[in-house]
């Protein structure tokens, strides 16, 4: 029973009576349906890719909490959302708002990265050990279960384990995985998409009932909805297209798969009646979201970048550096490499099967997948040239929020499932040829460890203002502070807010890619942002105090100190704590501005888009 054979093996599928309803039984019926070999097959795979991960970044991070793996702070935003859900719902808390951050007004959360699923799911940890271990462990999970996920489907559909274990390689350690390493814990942690696809496989060969499906099938899609509302979105959208290929072609049996499909339509009703909070609060928050989130034609995969390293990759070193500098948007996002040994297998796959239906669809969909995620315009080394298919893409509502450079994650979807199918079909030598370019193919996405260990590890910068506990002397419960640097300029703030137990409020924060109108407005938010007040800061910053209910302004480390001089002008309380500085706002501006929601006309600027005010943070986009 080889690969030419539609999806390799089948499995005798459980009688499933109809009166049994049960979750257990479910459930085991799901695993009787798994034979004892393939669990065992399973979870060496899963070990060995437990083992490369940590082998490979363990050491980036320390289980201590006094570093985490990433760069930019953008890993301190998420660990800021793994405290945010328990703290929620242990003060029986609204977890889709908070005012906290945004102080007094408050931001609506459910169209920023809030993660919902992983901060469920570690709360444990998150309590025991702190966020900063929390996310170790979720980021190191999420490349090995990743690749997990994929080895699942891979030996679905050869029913043989080193193809298997070459593709779920090839997924887990991806080019995209490692770029989004660095910082997006949400779309780092994709395990669920191949697993919705192993789900289909298996109940198309029927190897689970409908049942087992449903249960299961509506379980991973409520979870990825809870980590990606981005990848849930993309994926489903392309997730169709491969449906509908798959039956215009006839690459597999018409009536089995109208079936599948239906069942799965109701898996995703399923999700949407459990996630309907969720999507409330987005359909309230949508006429608050700009047009598009992030720049048009900047987060694209430009099209060297498929053969072309950047330098978090090994094999991107200088020769590549030149070339790879060219690319817009940065280094986390362009992750489409897959190398020339890779796509010489493509070719190879092409070749031996081309005259095979689901050969074409994968095929297609792959230079599909490929065109999609080139945006709107072809780029080459940075350069705009021909309008691609994206441009119509961009067009549909919600997805046109997505970044096509993250469709470079299907890209590497199709490719592991293609090398898995060819190398399932090799004998004799050609087998032997074929596993040292996989081999070769593998040694080329293999991440840079060793040239910019400051992509993979990052030390806590926390004052001792923070750490040491002083902000419980000097500052009132849930009291409402402004932090400098802001936003943006210093993302880890988010997590010292974390660490405290959400302590202190914030007149300020950030968990998006845009600023709040109510805050957009105010010009000294414009100069907060530029890191240095401009000319009119008296009147603005008390204004804005007064009517944010800010009662304490905290410089928290030298990047800030262009704002203590002008501050002392203003002649308002100052102390200095160790590094940190604290101004205390009087209490008659708070009374003065009591009540008030909207800057006067001379302390008043609009900007345009005004919610946008951070579009060159690269990351700001992760949902």
């Amino acid at each position: 029973m080889g690969v030419c054979h539609y999806f390799g093996r089948s499995h005798n599928a459980a009688t499933v009576s109809k009166n049994q309803v049960q979750a257990q039984t479910i459930m085991k019926r799901f695993f009787a349906s798994i034979s004892e070999h393939t669990v065992l097959v399973s979870l060496t795979a899963l070990c060995v890719y437990t083992i490369l991960s940590c082998l490979l970044f363990a050491h980036c991070s320390s289980f201590s909490g006094r570093s985490y793996l990433g760069v930019h702070g953008d890993p301190a935003v998420f660990m800021w959302f793994l405290s945010w859900w328990p703290y929620a719902i242990s003060n029986h808390l609204n977890p889709f708002t908070t005012r906290v951050l945004w102080a007094p007004a408050g931001i609506n959360l459910s169209w920023t990265i809030c993660i919902p699923s992983l901060a469920l799911l570690l709360w444990p940890i998150t309590t025991l050990w702190g966020p900063v271990v929390s996310f170790t462990i979720a980021t190191l999970a999420g490349l090995a279960l990743g690749a997990f996920a994929a080895f699942l489907l891979c030996y679905e559909l050869t029913d043989q384990y080193c193809p298997s274990l070459v593709g779920g390689w090839l997924f887990g350690f991806s080019s995209y995985e490692i770029a989004q390493l660095c910082g997006h814990l949400a779309l780092d942690f994709v395990a669920c998409l191949p697993t919705l696809v192993w789900l289909g496989v298996m109940r198309y060969k029927g190897g689970i009932g409908p049942r087992v499906f449903f249960v299961a099938s509506s379980i991973t899609l409520v979870f990825q909805f809870g980590t990606s509302t981005e990848l849930f979105a993309t994926a489903t959208f392309f997730g169709c297209i491969a449906l509908t290929l798959i039956y215009l072609r006839q690459a597999a049996d018409t009536e089995r798969l109208v079936r599948v499909g239906k069942e799965l339509a109701w898996s995703y009703v399923l999700c949407a009646i459990i996630v309907s909070p969720y999507l409330y609060y987005t359909a309230k928050e949508f006429s608050s979201i700009p047009a598009l989130l992030q720049p048009r034609n900047v987060y694209v995969s430009d099209v060297l970048n498929y053969v072309v390293p950047t330098p978090i990759t090994y094999v991107g070193g200088s020769w590549a550096a030149s070339i790879s500098k060219t690319f817009t948007g940065n280094d986390m996002e362009n992750g489409a490499y897959l190398g020339l040994p890779l796509l010489v297998i493509i070719a190879a796959f092409a070749v031996v099967f081309w005259r095979r239906r689901w050969a074409q669809v994968l095929l297609g969909m792959g230079v599909m997948l490929v065109l999609c995620s080139f945006g709107p315009y072809l780029h080459f080394m940075g350069r705009s040239l021909l309008p691609m298919p994206w441009w119509l893409g961009e067009k549909l509502p919600l997805l046109n929020q997505a970044l096509p450079a993250r469709f470079s994650l299907f890209v590497a979807l199709v490719t592991t499932i293609m090398v898995a199918l060819w190398l399932a079909g090799l004998k004799g030598r050609r087998a032997l040829g074929g596993y040292v370019l996989a081999g070769v193919s593998m040694l080329c996405l293999v991440p840079n460890l060793s040239r910019k260990p400051a992509y993979w590890s990052t030390e806590l910068r926390v004052p001792a203002f923070f750490s040491d506990g002083d902000y419980k002397r000097l500052l009132k419960l849930r009291e409402n502070v402004v932090v400098l640097p802001y936003g943006n300029l210093e993302k880890n703030v988010m997590l010292w807010q974390a660490e405290s137990g959400m302590y202190f409020r914030m007149a300020g924060g950030y968990v998006g890619a845009y600023t709040p109108a109510a805050f957009a407005r105010w010009p000294i938010v414009q100069m907060f942002y530029a890191g240095k007040p401009s000319q009119g800061y008296e009147n603005s910053l008390t204004a804005f105090c007064g009517t944010h209910e800010v009662s304490a302004i905290i410089l928290a480390h030298d990047s800030a100190k262009e704002w203590d001089l002008p501050l002392h002008k203003i002649g308002w309380e100052r102390k200095q704590i160790g590094d940190v500085v604290i101004y205390r706002v009087p209490q008659a501006v708070i009374h003065k501005y009591y009540g008030s929601t909207e800057p006067s006309d001379h302390d008043s600027y609009v900007a345009p888009h005004s919610v946008t005010l951070r579009a060159d943070c690269p990351a700001n986009g992760s949902r």
